[in-house]
């Protein structure tokens, strides 16, 4: 502990003493001058050599009482654990990781104090220390938030404990992930005795005194030149934008082919951690060439939980709702699925008119899609009403009030969006656009109809991903009691014809989407009162054909 730690508990508990000032003092030098003494002392034993590790006993390391009451803050490697990790000297942490057991999941919990055995991920662990042995070749995939990188980056370090002229790389996405990797993995070495040279500690590449060394580095960046037993490639894309981009997953094949797996000697090992965003991804390719392919599942077939402790199975059913059955597929349980099926559900909750008239506090918005493209030029511009409200906590439910969408030149559309804007009390309006079509919102807003342009970034299927997952968990509701030749009846139609793969008319699933992530995101007006006795469920009914 710090000096001035030890100073504050001495004086809150010198305060509780009747003995004269001059007295409290003295001994509360006293105390600190021992302490101090004492941790002198040990480090004189450590330099002088002492017992070795191999004869040192387990009962001489500390508790895990003892290591938890010296934590001082939480580490990023720890986070998805929940835990926090202690702040040692590097000779303590090696004494700690001197266990008896040589396996990876027994050095986890030595070196990081706070962990436990990872054993939901035994057969991970069987596939690193395999790696340190013979030649691998393998994909895994395991769900967000289950410790699988962590796991990584403890292997690298317990690569190095057992053979400190190994050569290790570690590519990711961005060269800022890498970097933050380095040094949890770097902290992760000398705790568990990894003696580096001190000429080479480097974010981007450090050593050790014996020449062995890792390199952490973006996907694309300096692994040209070098050579490594073991290679991991973690997450080569950032987000489902750039894995559903053809361009830029032939890139990252092309910068895989072209110097990545050139970098693997031979009888080496590479390993490729990814979500499976695609079926065509990294990961999709090299499964097809033949590389083992480990899928842990965040559910079993039979419903189990990969690791019930940290996620229970109710726990992920709810995650499933809220993220969508696309998107649960690839990042959950590792099969994504292919384009061209149905994406909205055909059975949407609804909603009565008695049933929002309850309803105190709530956002609206709106949400449009331009037609105002050499592209689109006979197509539909749509703005889309919706209204969200939470109902419970952590629940929101979007209801989608109204519908304009009109074949109409650009004067027209924005006078109709600037009344619908009015009668709706001059809520925020937001839409996706192409740098054509941020053209067009200088000219709306003259003429009373303002809307944020927000550059596109993806394609409409992925942009509908977060808006499906709420239709299809019940949370978009439409209204109930209309007529034969209501809007609804065409707005519902296009969504379950809806596929992301050039279907005819999207425009009104555009703008959907467009509103629901204005009102998914914190900043919006907040319309209406809000009263704790008129907090009532709103009662939900279902679309039935």
């Amino acid at each position: 502990m710090a000096t001035s730690t030890w100073t504050s508990l001495v004086r809150r508990r010198s305060r509780r003493s009747s003995a004269p000032r001059g007295t409290r003092a003295r001994r509360a030098g006293g105390r600190i001058g021992r302490l101090v003494g004492s941790w002198k002392s040990i480090g004189r034993r450590g330099r002088s050599g002492g017992p070795s590790r191999s004869r040192r006993s387990k009962s001489s390391w500390p508790s895990s009482k003892q290591t938890r009451s010296r934590t001082s803050g939480n580490s990023s490697m720890a986070k998805a654990f929940g835990y926090r990790v202690g702040d040692f000297s590097y000779r303590e942490h090696g004494r700690i990781a001197a266990a008896p057991s040589e396996g990876l999941a027994a050095f986890i919990p030595a070196v990081t104090p706070g962990y436990s055995r990872p054993d939901h991920l035994g057969p991970l662990i069987e596939l690193l220390e395999r790696a340190r042995r013979e030649p691998v070749r393998a994909v895994i995939h395991a769900p967000p938030r289950h410790g699988k990188t962590d796991t990584i980056l403890h292997a690298i370090a317990w690569y190095l404990r057992k053979d400190p002229t190994l050569p290790i790389a570690y590519a990711t996405y961005g060269i800022e992930l890498a970097n933050s990797k380095s040094r949890d993995a770097r902290a992760m070495a000398r705790a568990a005795g990894v003696e580096l040279d001190a000429g080479a500690k480097g974010v981007g590449e450090w050593r050790t005194r014996e020449g062995g060394r890792a390199v952490f580095t973006a996907l694309n960046g300096s692994l040209t030149g070098k050579g490594f037993r073991v290679l991991f490639v973690d997450d080569p894309f950032k987000n489902r934008i750039q894995a559903e981009s053809p361009t830029y997953r032939s890139r990252i094949w092309d910068l895989w082919q072209g110097s990545t797996i050139n970098r693997v000697e031979p009888g080496g090992s590479a390993i490729v951690l990814a979500t499976r965003w695609h079926p065509e991804d990294l990961s999709g390719r090299l499964i097809s060439q033949g590389w083992q392919y480990l899928r842990l599942p965040a559910l079993s077939d039979d419903g189990r939980a990969l690791w019930p402790e940290r996620w229970p199975a109710a726990e992920l059913e709810a995650r499933r709702r809220e993220v969508g059955e696309y998107t649960w597929a690839s990042l959950y349980q590792g099969v994504p699925r292919p384009r061209g099926g149905a994406v909205f559900n055909a059975e949407p909750a609804l909603y009565t008119s008695a049933a929002l008239d309850v309803v105190r506090e709530y956002r609206d918005g709106i949400g449009v899609d331009f037609a105002y493209t050499a592209r689109k030029h006979a197509d539909y511009s749509s703005a889309v009403v919706m209204r969200s409200h939470e109902p419970e906590r952590g629940r929101r439910v979007y209801y989608v009030l109204e519908c304009l969408r009109k074949q109409v030149l650009a004067p027209e559309f924005a006078a109709e969006g600037a009344r619908l804007q009015r009668a709706h009390g001059g809520c925020k309006a937001m839409g996706y656009v192409t740098v054509f079509e941020k053209m067009i919102v200088p000219f709306m807003s003259d003429r009373g109809f303002t809307v944020e342009a927000r550059r596109v970034k993806a394609d409409k299927f992925t942009r509908a991903q977060p808006y499906a997952a709420s239709w299809n968990d019940g949370r978009v509701l439409l209204p109930e009691d209309v007529g034969p030749d209501s809007w609804v009846n065409v707005f519902l139609a296009e969504h379950l014809r809806f596929t992301g793969q050039d279907d005819d008319e999207d425009d009104q699933v555009d703008a959907g989407a467009a509103a629901h992530d204005l009102l998914a995101s914190p900043a919006g007006r907040i319309a209406g009162s809000f009263s704790a006795a008129n907090k009532r469920p709103v009662k939900l009914t279902r679309y039935t054909r």
